[in-house]
């Protein structure tokens, strides 16, 4: 489980900045890059000043969350906490690694940050990789898992030293979360944040369309948002083409195997940290055993795309999806 910030093309698209709502104020879109994508705020408002100051001030924090928890700069916070068997977290890190531990358990191990070994093994970070046979990665995750990791009370981690962990599959999400955080705080009513395809808005009903696993040209439907979260793992993210068959990037830590259930999963919720973490056990976990899990979850659905191009729902995504 894993899901690979560098390099990754949009899961989604703003198909129509707002719902037909006649706003009388402009939007005010800006974009910078940082944690391997293109982020994009948009505002709606006619004190561009104001939007500026806060939108600045959100892309700096995007900017030092990228810098806390990057994989790619051996100095980072991360891997400090990488190159150790004890470390004391502050609280930020250690608010995510209870996530973490949240969804690790919730999904009975599908949700697993501390394969991050296995994953620069096969290729999925800065480096080439190689081919590992299935028994081979089953061993090498029997020795790097999270249930090697253990969380104290007082806030530190203990862990084998060569466990290393990798927050993929959740740091782009809580980054969305704290730049929205952070605009709400200047006094702003409508926007919305994109990072990547991970999405959250406010103030009016956004559109944000889901893109064809298979053509990126290809809206399937809309979705109708307002007041909430949306985030996608697709095999299209990140992969190599080997025999012709799509190797993807996000590989099932129980089995040891590349995830090939799904093409693709959206989830819908309150918090875009929750709907980053769910999007990628899903994947992991396949449209059946996944919808099973989210059923049992409150304010949260999907639309999941199988390998063979099938839909799956939950029964409540009806409330937001519009056929195209």
């Amino acid at each position: 489980m894993y899901k690979f910030l560098k390099n990754k093309l949009f899961s989604f698209l703003i198909v129509s900045l707002l719902f037909s709502c006649g706003f009388k104020e402009k939007i005010h879109k800006r974009t910078t890059i940082s944690m391997g994508t293109i982020v994009e705020i948009q505002v709606v408002t006619n004190d561009v000043t104001l939007a500026d100051k806060a939108i600045d001030s959100a892309f700096a924090e995007v900017q030092r969350i990228n810098d806390k928890y990057t994989v790619y700069n051996k100095n980072s916070y991360l891997n400090q906490i990488n190159s150790s068997d004890t470390f004391q977290l502050d609280e930020e890190t250690y608010f995510l690694f209870k996530k973490c531990e949240y969804y690790h358990n919730l999904t009975k191990g599908a949700f697993d940050p501390a394969i991050g070994n296995v994953i620069k093994a096969l290729g999925f970070e800065d480096s080439p990789g190689q081919e590992i046979p299935v028994d081979s990665i089953r061993n090498f995750i029997q020795h790097n898992n999270w249930k090697l990791i253990q969380l104290t009370d007082d806030r530190k981690i203990v862990k084998p030293k060569e466990v290393r962990i990798n927050f993929g599959a959740i740091a782009k999400g809580y980054a969305v979360d704290r730049m929205f955080d952070i605009l709400k705080s200047f006094g702003l009513k409508v926007f919305l944040v994109n990072a990547g395809g991970e999405i959250k808005c406010t103030g009016k009903i956004w559109e944000i369309g889901i893109q064809h696993p298979r053509d990126k040209a290809k809206i399937i439907g809309i979705l109708k948002i307002k007041d909430l979260s949306v985030a996608t793992s697709g095999d299209y993210e990140r992969y190599k083409i080997k025999n012709g068959k799509r190797i993807n990037h996000i590989i099932n830590p129980i089995t040891g195997k590349i995830s090939d259930e799904c093409s693709s999963v959206t989830i819908i919720t309150e918090n875009t940290i929750d709907a980053d973490a769910l999007a990628t056990a899903i994947f992991v976990l396949g449209p059946k055993d996944g919808l099973y899990l989210l059923e049992k979850i409150p304010k949260c659905e999907a639309f999941i795309i199988d390998s063979s191009g099938n839909i799956f729902k939950t029964k409540g995504i009806d409330k937001f999806y519009v056929a195209n």
